[in-house]
């Protein structure tokens, strides 16, 4: 997993996983993306 990717992301994975955590309106595309670029990244 490319953990650079994720630090330097910093604002985007705080709103991924605050609109994952978004109840009844919650969407999670955001935050699987990212994880998904990093673990391809590797």
């Amino acid at each position: 997993m490319d953990k650079s990717l994720l630090k330097d992301s910093t604002a985007y994975v705080r709103d991924a996983l605050v609109k994952a955590s978004d109840g009844e309106y919650s969407e999670y595309e955001y935050l699987s993306k990212i994880f998904e670029d990093a673990i391809r990244r590797g």
